[in-house]
């Protein structure tokens, strides 16, 4: 492989991973995308849920709420403003026998210079005390203060002022002033249909304000009866409202968002209250709904951000960017692979392409340095291959190309040097073999001629001629056949002359018994029909003897093989002794051959 090709290879390579990754990274915005709306989906009904479950949660118990702030003007009158507890003409006179003022204590808080926060403790404080109280806190740069009830100290307060919001609060509200009501989870103050009551102040802190009803004990009676008896009065604690909303929540495990709510007048200041110490900072997914509770309109704000991404992202982007990447890193292994499998096949191939040269060129020192002409004929019966020394058999010109003849046309240039191709045409025919044929040219050379068929697979793939020049080769044989047939005439001369001394003592045997027989007067014909036959047998001897030495000629004819062994038999017993006696037995009389009697005859 070039250099060059090399190149194209790895810029096709490359061309393929930047297709492939820039594919990848097309399909994984589209599944990010995608992933980004179903989560989108999934986070806002998920918050549909929640904000269905919190505000069903705190407006299911409005009825309730409306009992119990009934339930409480019959039983406590609260004038905001001039902060007297007045007793309400309810049965039972249940605040005859008790003054808010002897259970009442002031907590204030201030910050100093390094930003800590002290307390102060005013035990018995009055309702009047309390805009004093609030003068004295704001000339003091008190930040706020909080009336607690004595019997439940820093847990349950009376009275909180903000002195931050001097101008909307000028003397200190009565928390009870701004409430916002749900159900409870503690249920041993659950005497009268009395609930804990949420409140919800103006300062963004998330408290509870709860009515705790106080009794002559201390505890609630187990007796109802007995309960609406000793109840003294009501005093507003303070409750963190997750306490109220959790429940709602509980059955969820969602981790991973904030809930906040918050107040239209308060939507950049702290939430009025949240799921987490700190709001989240990171929201990649925002939720916001208003609703309406106790005559407020309050707010339910959802965030969520990576947490929430990390637990309900299926990875389907990612899984999609990884197949994508995967797939083209496969398709650039798989174009590799290719390339090596390339580099292999160039390389067998050069290899195959100068074995196929050193063979071609040893063939082509084998075909000019062939003593004969050789011409090769492809399966479609053209010639496709010859040496120079099939030009010079053949007489032909340079000029006279056989390359691409048809096998007519190779056919009519051979019958043009010699017309004895007869046996060599029904060979090709039949398309078989043919080995070692000599046909003599018409300009008195020989020719040997050799047409070999190529079968390879049981298919025939083309034919080798090969002509070869015999004429030295074929006079030579011809000289020493003259001479084995000098050399067999020798040998036969002494043969013949046997034969004809068996043939001469048969006509003198034949002869004197004539002349014997003839004196005493007895039939003749037969021994003179003896001598006819021995004449005979020599003449045909003397044929025998001329076409031998190439001046006669053999007569082939059909004969009866019963009939010559007959004959010679006959002539046998005349030239034999008596005392030799010979009987034939043939077992068919009809076997007819084809040859010359003369020969047959000498076989004897």
């Amino acid at each position: 492989m070039t250099m060059k090709k090399m190149l194209n290879h790895y810029h096709q390579s490359l061309i393929i991973l930047a297709i492939g990754l820039s594919l990848s990274a097309l399909f994984f915005f589209i599944a990010k995308s995608q992933e980004q709306q179903s989560l989108e989906e999934m986070f806002r009904l998920q918050s549909d849920i929640q904000f269905q479950d919190i505000t069903s949660s705190l407006t299911q118990l409005t009825g309730k709420v409306d009992a119990i702030h009934g339930f409480i003007r019959n039983k406590l009158v609260i004038e905001p403003g001039s902060h007297q507890h007045k007793q309400a003409p309810v049965e039972h006179n249940l605040f005859s026998n008790i003054s808010f003022e002897d259970f009442l204590f002031l907590n204030t808080g201030s910050k100093d210079i390094d930003g800590w926060q002290t307390y102060a403790w005013f035990p018995r404080v009055t309702a009047e005390q309390i805009p004093a109280l609030y003068n004295r806190a704001k000339s003091d740069s008190w930040t706020d203060y909080t009336v607690y009830p004595a019997s439940t100290a820093a847990t349950f307060p009376v009275y909180y002022i903000d002195t931050k919001d001097s101008a909307r609060y000028p003397t200190g509200y009565d928390i009870s002033s701004k409430m916002l009501f749900s159900d409870a989870i503690e249920s041993a103050v659950t005497a009268a249909a009395i609930r804990l009551v949420i409140q919800i102040n103006s300062t963004g802190e998330a408290t509870v304000g709860l009515l705790r009803p106080l009794y002559k004990g201390g505890y609630p009676p187990r007796n109802r009866w007995l309960r609406e008896k000793e109840l003294l009065g009501f005093v507003y604690g303070e409750w963190r409202l997750d306490s109220v909303i959790a429940p709602a929540l509980a059955k969820y495990q969602w981790n991973d968002r904030t809930i906040s709510i918050t107040a239209p007048d308060r939507q950049t200041a702290t939430p009025l209250w949240n799921t987490a110490a700190q709001p989240v900072v990171e929201a990649a997914f925002i939720e916001k709904r208003p609703f309406m509770f106790a005559g407020s309109e309050l707010f339910v704000e959802f965030r969520a951000g990576s947490a929430f991404i990390a637990n309900h992202s299926s990875l389907y982007a990612l899984r999609v960017l990884g197949i994508g990447i995967i797939i083209t890193l496969l398709l650039v292994y798989y174009l590799f692979l290719q390339v090596s499998r390339q580099k292999s096949i160039e390389r067998e191939v050069r290899l195959q392409i100068s074995a196929y040269r050193r063979v071609f060129t040893k063939l082509e020192s084998l075909l000019e340095n062939f003593k004969g002409g050789i011409a090769f004929e492809d399966a479609n019966h053209q010639i496709v291959l010859t040496n120079n020394c099939i030009y010079d058999l053949l007489a032909l010109d340079d000029s006279e190309s056989l390359i691409d003849q048809s096998r007519d046309q190779w056919l009519q240039t051979l019958t043009a040097v010699s017309s004895e191709l007869s046996p060599l045409l029904s060979a090709i025919d039949q398309e078989s073999g043919v080995n070692g044929l000599t046909v003599k040219t018409h300009d008195g050379k020989y020719l040997e001629v050799d047409f070999i068929p190529i079968h390879r697979g049981g298919r025939h793939e083309g034919n080798i001629w090969i002509l070869r020049d015999v004429t030295e080769k074929e006079l030579m044989h011809q000289q020493f056949e003259h001479a084995q047939r000098l050399e067999g005439m020798g040998v036969l001369a002494g043969g013949i002359a046997h034969d004809f001394n068996n043939i001469l003592t048969a006509i003198i045997g034949n002869t004197a018994l004539i002349e014997r027989k003839q004196k005493k007067g007895l039939a003749i014909g037969e021994y003179i029909e003896r001598i006819n036959s021995a004449s005979d047998k020599a003449a045909n001897l003397c044929r025998q003897m001329l076409a031998y030495s190439g001046r006669g000629k053999f007569v082939v004819q059909n004969l009866n093989l019963a009939q010559q062994v007959k004959e010679i038999t006959d002539f046998l017993r005349v030239s034999l002794p008596k005392s030799i006696m010979i009987e034939v037995d043939l077992d068919t009389e009809n076997l007819v051959f084809q040859a010359d009697a003369t020969q047959i005859r000498r076989l004897f």
